[in-house]
């Protein structure tokens, strides 16, 4: 069963008259992106904690509706929904969108719910006439779990955790622009903001809301490797995961981000022209897991990687593709030097004194002249995830063995409203992303996170609500 393309984006106008009740008001959903695959045909199963919603070939009236009543005080976790292919060729748009609407109608509190719900469609191919498309299964399977995930507590656990009280709220954002103008902090200006979310199921990233802080951050948007909705508490499980895909990241460009990283899956990048209005960009985050705190050694990766030029403390450098072909068309320099430049534009980065040594082992009393002619196309590379030790952020160098002052373990004998909140395993505390620019220079901010060597246990960073900010 392989992916094949997603579904455009449903526009549900939920109208209630549309399920024959007097129109009082109407709701608009955004459905986007779920993952549309391609299967011959599906038999469904009786299983456990799944129900079976049949519908007709072509309508959106359903066979079994009595089955609903087996949802009430169940949470549901997964919905699937499958449909023919045919007539050949066609999208089903209305159809799709008339069927999503009666499964609303049936289950009025499912788009309150629809962040902490996996989605997925299956479009079945084994179907060349109108009476082969009619024997195959049209409808949702939803998956449910028992309401109550905490009953492994003791009464006296539980009686804790029940005496305190917290709410998150998730909003998901309308648009780049929206995200735009949310992290646009003081004296910053952001353009050409791109979000790669390569999951294409639900959004890994959503606006949060906590209005106690627990984490120190009240609200802010939330990047993670899986299901962002999936953060909520209380910490029920110990190896909370959404795997978007099970195939390993392939993207030459997402894996020169983590170049010594063995294999990636389900990133979530979100990339941007920023031009700061000050000597210094700054701005506050948490770094969240569920990898805390078993997997110290090998976790997942994350990072906030600026270039641009004047970046202080840079070590690495930078030498773009187009940056390689225009220095070709505007110097001439001597056909060894760009062997070893065309080297260089083919990595992520590399580092700047290394580089320097290379050249002047090389070139000699020459290599000086040709650092000199090749500079300005170069540019300055730098990860602003690091510990004032120069560390990079990562479970590894963040737990309870290692640099325990800046690690948060999420217990319930340690803090039942972080518990009860949120659903990572640890946390840092709030830090900081810091680094002195050059003032009014355009620079590039990558903030990615991946699962390393595979989907499960997932990772999140909390950005603050404060945005992104120039400091004088």
């Amino acid at each position: 069963m392989l992916p094949t393309s997603t579904l455009k984006t449903l526009i549900l106008i939920t109208l209630l008259a549309t399920i024959g009740l007097p129109l009082i008001g109407q709701q608009v959903i955004q459905f986007e992106e779920v993952l549309l695959s391609e299967i011959s045909n599906y038999t469904p199963t009786e299983k456990k904690n799944q129900l079976i919603l049949k519908m007709g070939y072509g309508t959106s009236s359903v066979a079994n509706p009595a089955l609903l009543k087996q949802l009430h005080g169940k949470k549901i976790e997964g919905i699937d929904y499958y449909f023919t292919d045919f007539p050949k060729g066609q999208r089903f748009e209305k159809l799709h969108s008339a069927r999503l609407t009666r499964l609303t109608a049936l289950i009025p509190d499912l788009w309150n719910r629809k962040f902490f719900i996996s989605w997925k469609a299956f479009r079945q191919t084994q179907c060349e006439t109108a009476a082969e498309a009619k024997a195959l299964f049209h409808g949702f399977v939803i998956t449910y779990s028992n309401a109550d995930p905490l009953a492994f507590l003791s009464p006296a656990k539980r009686a804790l955790l029940d005496s305190v009280s917290t709410e998150v709220k998730l909003e998901s954002p309308n648009s780049t622009q929206e995200v735009t103008q949310f992290l646009q902090g003081e004296g910053v200006k952001i353009t050409n903001m791109r979000i790669n979310d390569t999951t294409k199921l639900t959004k890994p990233y959503l606006y949060f809301k906590e209005p106690d802080g627990v984490i120190g951050i009240f609200e802010g948007l939330m990047l993670t490797t899986g299901l962002a909705a999936n953060a909520v508490g209380p910490n029920d499980k110990p190896n909370k995961s959404f795997e978007g895909s099970k195939k390993a990241v392939k993207d030459p460009k997402i894996l020169s981000l983590f170049p010594k990283a063995k294999a990636l899956f389900d990133p979530c990048i979100m990339e941007f022209d920023i031009q700061i209005d000050a000597d210094t960009l700054v701005f506050n985050y948490v770094f969240a897991s569920e990898e805390f705190p078993e997997y110290l050694a090998y976790h997942d990766v994350f990072g906030f990687f600026i270039s641009g030029k004047g970046i202080a403390g840079a070590t690495d450098i930078s030498l773009s593709p187009a940056s390689y072909e225009k220095l070709a068309e505007e110097i001439e320099l001597p056909d060894a030097v760009m062997a070893e430049l065309k080297k260089i534009s083919e990595k992520p980065y590399i580092n700047r004194r290394g580089y320097i040594g290379v050249f002047r082992q090389k070139f000699g009393d020459k290599a000086i002249e040709f650092l000199k002619a090749i500079d300005p196309y170069l540019v300055d590379i730098k990860n602003l995830a690091v510990l004032p030790t120069g560390e990079e952020v990562s479970v590894g160098t963040i737990n309870h063995k290692r640099n325990a002052h800046l690690y948060r373990p999420n217990t319930l004998e340690k803090d039942p409203k972080v518990f009860k909140a949120w659903q990572y395993d640890g946390f840092s505390i709030p830090l900081q992303a810091k680094v002195q620019v050059t003032p009014n220079e355009t620079y590039h901010l990558v903030l990615a996170i991946a699962d390393q060597k595979d989907g499960r246990y997932d990772s999140a960073i909390f950005i603050s609500g404060t945005g992104i900010n120039g400091k004088k």
